[in-house]
This record gives structure tokens, C-alpha cells and sequence, in this order.
């Protein structure tokens, strides 16, 4: 005998329903090419995947994000897998040690119960302000069961895998009334025997890239050089899946070799490219001001100075609305 359908399981949304999918508050990233690809920045509510070759700059960026949800008064959830985490460069980069809650774990399985744990704490009495998690990264978390085996010759297939599908089950739905953005920074890894068809893949099965609702890949765009030596390199960075603003998007920032990843470089970089900032033998002159005379050694001195800066801020702004991603106007 057929059921009948329970009335109150089903049934039109009205205006006084409460549907809650748009995200309507971004954590800064510090790169206005990079925040206009994304839809706004880092999506609070929302999960999002990094993920390229080793060396390109996945950590850098994500370690931006830290200072991004510190400048707008939140807090940085910092998972470290790889346990490479160096306190003076986060130092240097302007991240406040004192609101970096910082986690390295020994397996995934405990990084997974942590994130749980502060999510449902966050839920029940949610922040005044955002909060930004970066794990890095998916590639270097072990298992439970691969870190207790008995030899090194024992196998186990889709542990990690596993594990990941169940903790994004787990946490992806936390993350809204947590106030919370959740970074996962993945590799790039090759197929083994595969002949055609995509022949690399990022470690951690197919639900991070299911519950993700960004998708970013990183690649390396060219070394910056000053004489012979290497001071920094360009990296291109595209939105392979985006469900908050139109994907395959590009855009370019830079990684100072010496800094880290630079907003007022990347600036430079692109003020550069479009003109608005002119040579004129050894010395740079703005648009704005044809009168200024400054040597590119003096940048950073005069990005200290309010009123240069909001000026710079503005010119990048104008160029972002027009379209400029940084000199990535071509895919490689």
C-alpha cells in the first residue's frame, strides 16, 4: 500500500521564510585582483581550495589571508600539517601572533575533531567578527591508521580520502552560523598511468573539490630579477570553479622573495604595466602627480605615507573595475 505524503514535510518558500545562501560578508585578501576574481574576497561561510605545484605560493597567500581577517578586527585559525609554520616571517608580515590560534596535528583525524570542535563553539555564540581558517595542507595529513601501522610495506587504500569526505560533511555546514572561511591548501599531484585526459589530480578525493565553493589554481607566471638575482616571481592565479561570481577568471600578484607576498609590489607591478606609473630614466612618476620624482628602492618608504597610498589604492581600484588583473590578461 502507497504512503501518503506528510503535508508538513513539504511546501512553498514565503517571504517569511529564511533562505540563507548568498554570501554577503568576504574576508579581504589585501590583493584587489585577487578579491574582484572571487567575488569579493574570502567567503565567510564558505570553503575554498588552493592548489598548484610545490613552490608556487599557496601558504603565502593563505598566510595573507591571517592578516586579512586581522585587519578587519577577526581571528586566524591556522592548521599546520607540514609543521613548517616560521614565526618571524608571519611577524614580518604583519600577522598579530596573539590572535593566530595555531594547531599542528599529528594526523588528520585530530585537525578534523580541533576544526569541529571550534566551529560548534563559534555556532553557539557566534563572533563580532569573521574568522579565517588555513589548513596546509591536505597533501601532508596522515591518517590515524598509516601513522599507527607496524611497517612501512602496509598499505591502505583512500584513507585520506575518506577522512576528508567525512570531515567536510562535518564541518562545511558549521562554517555559516560560525561566521568562519575555511582554506584548504592542496598539490598538485601526477596520475600514475594515465595516457590521456587530465594526468594530474590534488590529493584528498573528490569531496574538497565537491564542497568547495572556490576553486583557485595557482601557477607560476615569471622570476622578477634585479641584475642576476631572483627577488621574486609573478603567479597567476584562475577561479576553476566559483559559485559566487563567473569562473575562469584570472588574475596576477606578487611574492617578494624577501616579504612575502606583497600587496604594495603587486601594486607597483601593475601600476607599471599600465602606464599609470611612468620611468622616466632611474625614477618613477606617477600619473597623478607628473611633478614627483621617487626611485623604485623608495617605494615601500612612500606606501607608509597615508596620502601616497590612498592615492595608489584608488589607481589600483580604477584599474581593477576596468578589468586589469595584474598582468594576467592571457592564460599560459
Amino acid at each position: 500500500m502507497k504512503k501518503k505524503l506528510d503535508p508538513t514535510l513539504v511546501g512553498f518558500i514565503t517571504e517569511d521564510d529564511v533562505v540563507t545562501s548568498d554570501v554577503l560578508e568576504f574576508i579581504p585578501t589585501l590583493f584587489p585582483q585577487m578579491d574582484r576574481i572571487m567575488g569579493g574576497g574570502w567567503p565567510v561561510g564558505r570553503s575554498v581550495e588552493l592548489f598548484s605545484p610545490e613552490g608556487i605560493g599557496k601558504s603565502a597567500l593563505m598566510h595573507l589571508g591571517c592578516k586579512g581577517v586581522q585587519t578587519v578586527g577577526g581571528i586566524a585559525v591556522f592548521i599546520d600539517h607540514e609543521h613548517s609554520l616560521d614565526t618571524q616571517k608571519i611577524i614580518q608580515l604583519g600577522i598579530d601572533p596573539k590572535r593566530l590560534i595555531y594547531h599542528a596535528p599529528d594526523t588528520i583525524e585530530q585537525s578534523l575533531d580541533i576544526l569541529q570542535s571550534i566551529l560548534e563553539t563559534l555556532a553557539e555564540d557566534p563572533p563580532p567578527a569573521p574568522v579565517f581558517i588555513g589548513w596546509d595542507s591536505v597533501a601532508a595529513g596522515v591518517p590515524e591508521a598509516e601513522l599507527n601501522e607496524d611497517s612501512v610495506q602496509d598499505s591502505h587504500v583512500g584513507l585520506v580520502a575518506r577522512a576528508m569526505a567525512k570531515g567536510c560533511r562535518k564541518l562545511v555546514g558549521l562554517l555559516p552560523a560560525a561566521r568562519a572561511c575555511l582554506v584548504f591548501v592542496n598539490q598538485v599531484r601526477d596520475k600514475i598511468g594515465v595516457m590521456w585526459g587530465e594526468k594530474t589530480d590534488s590529493p584528498g578525493g573528490r569531496a574538497i573539490k565537491a564542497f568547495a565553493s572556490i576553486r583557485i589554481r595557482l601557477t607560476h607566471k615569471k622570476v622578477l630579477r634585479q641584475g642576476e638575482k631572483a627577488t621574486g616571481q609573478l603567479v597567476f592565479a584562475k577561479t576553476v570553479k566559483n559559485r559566487l561570481a563567473p569562473p575562469f577568471q584570472t588574475a596576477s600578484y606578487l611574492i617578494d622573495y624577501a616579504r612575502g607576498p606583497s600587496p604594495e609590489l603587486s601594486a607597483l607591478q601593475m601600476l607599471l604595466e599600465s602606464r599609470v606609473l611612468k620611468t622616466s630614466g632611474v625614477y618613477l612618476v606617477p600619473e597623478w602627480n607628473h611633478e614627483l620624482r621617487l626611485k623604485r628602492s623608495d617605494w615601500l618608504t612612500y606606501m607608509a605615507e597615508a596620502d601616497f597610498r590612498e592615492k595608489v589604492t584608488a589607481a589600483v581600484q580604477k584599474l581593477v573595475e576596468a578589468g586589469c588583473t595584474g598582468g594576467a590578461s592571457t592564460e599560459e
